[in-house]
């Protein structure tokens, strides 16, 4: 048995269960084994949430990156692309990949003004890990 007790309520949120997929995945792609990418997967994913619940106050009020990405409108719950821009130049990723855009995001518009490692997806779309 494996065990992780790492994480908090945090987790109980609509998708985090896709970022937790998504960290698996990168792992996987790696070379490591399902169970190992499995289980550092599962530690990583918590131990994101006890950081983030350390650094705000009231955690309800975090907003998530994921799940229709607006260009300005401004949304209780999702990030904006200017929320979604700083959280990427904070993080400081060597490349991302921005998915489910909202119609209200021109694919040409993005290209001309996200930063060079960061692009939008669009349908059929490949990546070489």
């Amino acid at each position: 048995w494996h065990i992780n007790t790492n994480g908090n309520s945090l987790l109980a949120s609509a998708g985090t269960g896709d970022v937790l997929t998504g960290i698996i995945a990168s792992y996987f792609s790696r070379g490591y084994s399902n169970l190992e990418s499995a289980i550092i997967g599962t530690y990583i994913h918590g131990e994101c949430s006890n950081i983030l619940s350390s650094k705000y106050e009231n955690i309800s009020e975090f907003k998530t990156p994921s799940n229709r990405l607006h260009e300005n409108k401004k949304n209780p719950v999702h990030f904006n692309l200017e929320e979604t821009l700083y959280v990427i130049s904070c993080l400081k990723p060597k490349r991302t990949i921005l998915t489910n855009l909202n119609s209200d995001l021109n694919y040409d518009f993005l290209l001309k003004r996200l930063p060079k490692n960061v692009l939008p997806a669009y349908d059929g779309l490949k990546l070489n890990l």
